[in-house]
């Protein structure tokens, strides 16, 4: 029974080395960092005690220095400045000459003055080794459940007894994680994780004959995207592609409502058509008028009967129908002319469709004209 005993504890041992050899200090540090950066100064000091238990080096020391001098100012725990004023110490000691030593010495005696007002010794060992578990993850607003707590934000540094814990991580717009963690007696343990997005749905609205493309690729009006950044371009014949740069979070729904602006081109183009539709009721006008002359001059009676007065209004009849019936062809070819201009500049305004051939002028010293360019 004595060797059975025995041989349990060797596995346990076995595998509690196991599950944390997997966690290098440079692991458990980073843990540490994303906690400082969080704000969660205990949490950063269990992994930064951790890494320098582990490897004990002057940079090491100082960063650890540093979270216990900031955990002294929020709850005035005076083990806080005397750890603090230690590492200190022991940074200036082993590397008087580092990158970080001015900080360091200007740190110390900061301490040492508050120190001098406590009725403790300065020097004092470090806390008491205790069995933590730390989870992180890398999403933002994370929150984690162990053993069917209730959740907390991410970073979370718990107290457990050794052993397996149950350990749940949600965060919005991610799929939640179910996870086991081993804590191991008088350690800390790191739980990273690392959440997976959902999509995010992104429905465009803009007018019915526009392209949307996004990060360059053509797509429809509702969109599956990867949470983070992407480029929409929105672009219709005849208008002003929309280049838009979006942020887009995982499992959001968004609405984008894009409207075009017509270009230049296209509104030379509905004027032309308007000028056309002028021009082309005057011709109809002049022809009017034609036709009223030629019926005057019809009405006028035939030769012998035809005095002297009638064959002079006569004259002046056929005269008023040929200058207005000219006048109405010189409208209607104008108003042929604009249609046909207005038609081209409608039809070849690409505006932000690059598929399209477009009217470019042609310009010269002996030549003023226009040309069409694209791909055909």
């Amino acid at each position: 029974m004595r060797w059975a005993a025995i041989a349990l504890l060797a596995c346990a041992s076995t595998v509690a080395r196991a599950q944390t050899s997997d966690e290098t200090p440079a692991e458990v540090f980073r843990a540490g960092t994303a906690a400082y950066k969080a704000g969660n100064l205990t949490a950063a000091i269990a992994a930064f005690e951790e890494v320098y238990r582990r490897d004990p080096r002057p940079e090491t020391a100082f960063t650890l220095a540093q979270a216990h001098r900031n955990q002294f100012f929020v709850d005035h725990d005076a083990m806080h400045l005397r750890r603090a004023f230690a590492l200190y110490r022991q940074y200036l000691d082993e590397a008087p000459a580092g990158p970080r030593a001015r900080h360091a010495r200007l740190h110390a005696e900061t301490l040492q003055v508050l120190l001098e007002t406590l009725p403790v010794a300065i020097d004092a060992p470090r806390p008491d080794a205790r069995t933590q578990l730390l989870v992180t993850a890398d999403a933002p607003g994370a929150t984690a459940s162990i053993d069917g707590d209730a959740p907390e934000r991410l970073p979370r540094l718990v107290e457990v007894e050794p052993g397996d814990h149950r350990v749940r991580i949600a965060a919005p717009g991610h799929d939640p994680i179910d996870t086991r963690a081993l804590a191991v007696a008088e350690r800390l343990v790191v739980v990273p994780a690392s959440p997976v997005p959902r999509p995010a749905r992104l429905a465009i609205r803009t007018r019915r004959d526009a392209r949307v493309e996004i990060d360059g690729h053509v797509v429809g009006r509702d969109a599956t995207l990867a949470p983070g950044a992407h480029h929409v371009l929105v672009a219709a014949p005849g208008h002003v592609a929309a280049s838009l740069a979006l942020e887009a979070a995982a499992g959001e729904t968004r609405v984008l409502d894009v409207a075009l602006v017509p270009t230049l081109q296209r509104r030379a183009a509905r004027y032309t058509m308007l000028g056309a539709g002028c021009l082309t009721a005057l011709a109809a006008v002049a022809g009017g008028w034609a036709m009223l002359a030629q019926r005057d001059a019809t009405a006028i009676p035939e030769p012998p009967r035809r005095t002297a007065a009638d064959l002079d209004r006569y004259r002046d009849a056929l005269a008023r129908r040929d200058e207005l019936r000219g006048a109405a062809v010189a409208l209607g070819l104008g108003a042929a002319a604009a249609a046909a201009t207005g038609a081209a500049l409608y039809w070849f305004d690409r505006g932000g469709d690059a598929r399209r051939p477009a009217i470019v002028p042609a310009l010269g010293p002996e030549a003023l004209g226009a040309g069409v360019a694209g791909r055909f």
